[in-house]
């Protein structure tokens, strides 16, 4: 939620016009199975092509990132994924499941927060009034030891709404642990990966999804 200079701000774009009908369907789309059954295939697939199609055309930026993932690290990621898994299931096997599931919660709780936070506050700010739009606030201005400058947080009015409504939410899915709950975390977390992710080449994309399927 750091606030971003001024100028950059300026060369900010707002969602193309498709994007926002798409979280609107997705989220439709996530909560239909409350109110109706939906098969089980046509679901996983819809869901998949709205998720990829949402975090695509939100990581369209009126400028290029400046850094992109290598073809060496789209070949490390499958073993970092493995190492992971590996280390969460030596985790589940020798230490208490309480401990692991309490620490797993605030885990989601955080992340998931942050997740949804930056997902929802871009199809909020529109909705604010143009003067608001771009303000920006101090949240924090913290001196920590052996830091040099000190940790500062900035945050619109957009993205405070939105973090508070995303904190209210991950506070219900850790006292209730609904699928919907579980479900809409997932989705945010894959729209915040997919918009942020820069492959820089086709190629690095074909790695990736070999190391995943393979």
């Amino acid at each position: 939620m750091a606030g971003s200079a001024a100028g950059e701000g300026e060369n900010e774009q707002p969602l193309p016009l498709a994007v926002p009908w798409a979280h609107v369907l997705l989220m439709a789309w996530t909560l239909a199975p409350l109110v109706v059954p939906v098969n089980t295939n046509v679901n996983v697939i819809f869901t998949a092509v709205l998720t990829v199609f949402i975090g695509c055309r939100r990581s369209v930026k009126p400028t290029p990132p400046v850094d992109s993932m290598s073809q060496q690290d789209a070949m490390r990621f499958p073993l970092i994924g493995s190492a992971v898994l590996f280390s969460l299931f030596l985790v589940f096997k020798f230490l208490p499941k309480d401990l692991v599931n309490m620490v797993l919660s605030g885990y989601f709780v955080i992340l998931g927060s942050a997740a949804l936070t930056a997902t929802v506050a871009p199809l909020l700010e529109p909705h604010l009034p143009h003067a608001q739009r771009k303000r920006t606030l101090r949240l924090l201005n913290l001196r920590l030891p052996f830091m040099k400058e000190p940790l500062v947080v900035d945050a619109t009015p957009a993205e405070i709404a939105a973090g508070a409504g995303s904190i209210a939410f991950c506070g219900w899915y850790v006292a209730k642990k609904h699928w919907v709950a579980n479900n809409l975390l997932g989705l945010a977390f894959s729209v915040q990966g997919i918009e942020h992710l820069s492959i820089g080449a086709i190629s690095t994309g074909v790695i990736l999804l070999a190391g995943l399927f393979i």
